[in-house]
């Protein structure tokens, strides 16, 4: 096992790293490197047309790479750190392929220490849930080395996760549920006073 800043010493040499979250384990990689970004593709059999979400420490660290306005600002207030992903408009200047769309991206502060800890130190990262695409995300170090070496080799162990995936919200255009989860949506319409 691995500590913080071990993980984030590996991810900014463009290493895969698996780290706990507030949900559920992930597949974290530098979104910059392109192999890297292919490589988790690879390693998940992920659909490439289905886009990587960005973790951050805070959403000052998402200056550059999403769009919001005031309301959204009350949403990042009111529920991050914490389980709910908003897709937003992405910055002009942000181009790095993270598969998908390339005018949407979808970001998250998660509620984890030991995760916050190594965003701190590498900022944003592509997470995705620690396992084969269509399998049940890990819960446990143990359960995504189980479905992931020996393709990936690094592994935080941050205890047992909540195991609930985040509520996933559009905030494009008409605010739009897309996956239910921990944080419901009337709450995220009543923040943004809709």
């Amino acid at each position: 096992m691995i500590l913080a800043t071990d993980a984030a010493a590996l991810l900014s040499a463009g290493q895969i790293v698996v780290v706990p979250t507030d949900t559920t384990y992930g597949i974290a990689a530098d979104p910059t490197r392109r192999s890297t970004i292919a490589a988790v593709f690879d390693v998940k059999g992920r659909p490439l047309g289905k886009p990587l979400p960005l973790l951050a420490d805070s959403p000052e660290s998402l200056d550059g790479i999403a769009v919001w306005d005031s309301p959204t600002r009350k949403v990042f207030e009111a529920f991050w750190p914490g389980p709910l992903t908003l897709v937003l408009e992405r910055a002009d200047g942000y181009t790095h392929d993270l598969g998908g769309a390339s005018d949407s991206i979808a970001v998250r502060v998660p509620a984890h220490a030991i995760t916050l800890e190594i965003l701190r130190l590498t900022g944003p990262l592509a997470v995705t849930s620690a396992n084969r695409s269509g399998d049940r995300p890990a819960l446990s170090v143990s359960e995504a080395r189980g479905a992931l070496e020996p393709s990936i080799q690094h592994f935080v162990d941050g205890g047992v996760c909540d195991g609930v995936p985040s509520t996933v919200v559009s905030l494009r255009g008409h605010p739009k549920l897309l996956r239910a989860g921990p944080v419901p949506f009337e709450e995220v319409l009543q923040t943004l006073s809709l």
